[in-house]
């Protein structure tokens, strides 16, 4: 009997200890589980980031950024801040002093006004209680200012007293903005920095600002015609005029932007015109008498002129253009009506784009083609391909040259 007891009371003891045991391990581990986790905000901006690209100077672009809590917790009151550059401005704010409930948005609008041609940077802030995570939400603005275009132009008006004309890329708003006796350009071309303009009775290329101020000679001892500009690796081009009626001794000049260092890269008879695309350089190449084995035409080679050859041959052309896929020229047909020709870059599929009197300058811009009409006294706009051909200057003594930047 007594071992019994003895027994039942140890095993009493231990079934004790172990439910004691077991039932501390347990709760221990019920309540880790059941720690809840800390409620707090979650902030965040839709879109996430603000490019607003490129914006021309003295124009605006707006957008709408919401704000939105999907936290556990209502925010406290926040604070809208706008740190970079000058560029951008919250123009509308239903965000700042607001405690955001959870679920619930808002919105912040930025506007972007560049005041010069540069990237602009910024950063969007909304920040509420900075002790907890996820209290703020920040967004990364981007914008690109650009100077708005320009078409350009040239006339040789009368007793060598022309003109250097800038409007804007539909003819709007033209206006004079170099001129005088002694000035004959029969080209212009432009860069993002400069305008350039030759006078073929001063024997001098000119670089000015794009508003035609500050012109200062920077070659001379010349006898230019058209001048391109090689942006990618900073070189001036301009063909060279020869003499007596079929132009011998004509040249394409090769400089660096500020006139340094020009020399010739080609010579040959008939120099009108030049154009740079690429890795090429193209000019016009007239018909020699004295010299029937020189091909005429359009001509294309290396940007050093290296590798010339006709491209177009057996043509009487007298201006170019290019861009990264086509090829300009102006002349005339055999009814001696004035042309402007599109082909491909090599000289191919050469087809008829324009017609006009005496078709003078040709330029290209990404959207739009341009050319003078010497006789008719007229600049003219057309699709890329030549369609839809609008005039937008009228008016003017013989125009020459064109050019779009």
């Amino acid at each position: 009997m007594f071992e019994k007891r003895k027994l039942k009371s140890h095993w009493i003891r231990t079934l004790g200890a172990t439910a004691l045991v077991t039932g501390t391990v347990l709760a221990g581990t019920a309540n880790a589980g059941a720690a809840p986790a800390p409620k707090a905000p979650v902030l965040a901006f839709s879109p996430s980031s603000g490019d607003f690209g490129q914006v021309t100077v003295g124009q605006t672009s707006s957008t709408e950024f919401t704000l939105t809590n999907s936290g556990r917790a209502a925010s406290s009151s926040l604070t809208v801040s706008l740190a970079g550059s000058s560029g951008f401005t919250v123009i509308g704010d239903t965000c700042s002093a607001v405690s955001l409930p959870l679920g619930r948005n808002c919105t912040v609008t930025v506007q972007f006004a560049p005041t010069s041609a540069g990237a602009y940077s910024g950063t969007q802030t909304a920040t509420g209680d900075n002790s907890r995570p996820g209290a703020a939400a920040t967004i990364s603005l981007t914008g690109t200012g650009v100077v708005p275009g320009h078409l350009y132009w040239t006339t040789l008006g009368f007793s060598s007293s022309g003109t250097i004309m800038m409007a804007g890329l539909d003819g709007t708003n033209p206006q004079e903005i170099a001129g005088g006796a002694g000035l004959q350009a029969e080209g212009v071309a432009v860069d993002g920095n400069h305008l350039y303009w030759d006078n073929s009775v001063g024997g001098t290329v000119v670089e000015a600002n794009l508003d035609g101020t500050n012109p200062k000679t920077i070659v001379s001892g010349q006898t230019p015609v058209e001048i391109a500009i090689d942006t990618t690796n900073g070189h001036l081009y301009w063909a060279n005029s020869g003499t007596g009626l079929f132009g011998a001794g004509s040249s394409i000049m090769e400089a660096n932007l500020d006139g340094s260092d020009f020399h010739s890269i080609a010579n040959f008879t008939g120099g009108q015109g030049v154009a740079v695309s690429g890795t090429h350089l193209y000019w016009t190449q007239g018909y020699d008498p004295d010299n029937l084995s020189q091909p005429y035409g359009v001509m294309e080679a290396n940007l050093d002129g290296t590798d010339a050859h006709v491209i177009a041959p057996n043509l009487q052309v007298f201006q170019l253009a290019a861009d990264s896929t086509h090829l300009y020229w102006t002349g005339h047909n055999n009814s001696f009506v004035g042309t402007v020709t599109m082909a491909n870059l090599d000289g191919s599929s050469p087809q008829t784009v324009g017609t006009g009197n005496i078709i003078g300058g040709v330029a290209v811009s990404s959207s739009n083609l341009y050319w003078t009409d010497i006789n008719e006294g007229t600049v003219t706009m057309a699709g890329l391909d030549g369609n839809n051909p609008i005039v937008v200057a009228s008016g003017q003594e013989f125009p020459m040259a064109v050019a779009v930047g």
